[in-house]
């Protein structure tokens, strides 16, 4: 079996671009949602940060906001011990978070496009559906990635050279 795109240092470098420069959310969270890091861990750690920066004045997540939210979100418990501190700690010299959010975005279209067009070809089996209905459904669906693709893709690729 295939491992889907990703990029866990990615992720990482990411959270922890966060965890270094707080003012670095406001792009990030522009970029990204919970559901576009492929570790389970990420998402319950960006979800938490989302949770942090949404209840603080300053509108940006911090170490304490993200503990007490993983506390009432229910997930502290579902992460490693030491896992935000490992992340805070990769924080000293983490790059352009922005730039690692595209790469993490650009992952998180291509798994959309391979889990839809798996969806695709099960479907292009059923024929009871007559062929150029399922083209034509077929082909508003793959369209239906190509702005997101083109808002984040596009810009991750350059980031990326």
């Amino acid at each position: 079996m295939r491992i889907p795109p990703h990029s866990l240092p990615s992720e990482v470098g990411c959270l922890a671009g966060v965890f270094a420069d707080w003012t670095a959310w406001y792009e990030v969270a522009t970029i990204l949602t919970a559901t576009d890091f492929y570790s389970e861990n990420h998402r319950r750690v960006f979800a938490a940060m989302k949770a942090s920066a949404d209840a603080s004045e300053t509108g940006a997540p911090d170490y304490f906001g993200i503990r007490a939210a993983m506390v009432e979100q229910g997930t502290s418990d579902q992460i490693p011990p030491g896992f935000l501190e490992k992340i805070g700690a990769m924080s000293v010299g983490a790059v352009d978070p922005a730039r690692l959010a595209r790469g993490v975005r650009a992952c998180s279209i291509r798994r959309a496009a391979i889990a839809k067009l798996a969806t695709l070809q099960d479907e292009a089996y059923d024929t009871s559906t007559d062929v150029e209905t399922w083209i034509s459904a077929s082909s508003s669906e793959i369209e239906a990635l190509a702005p997101a693709a083109f808002e984040s893709v596009v810009p991750a690729k350059i980031a990326l050279q």
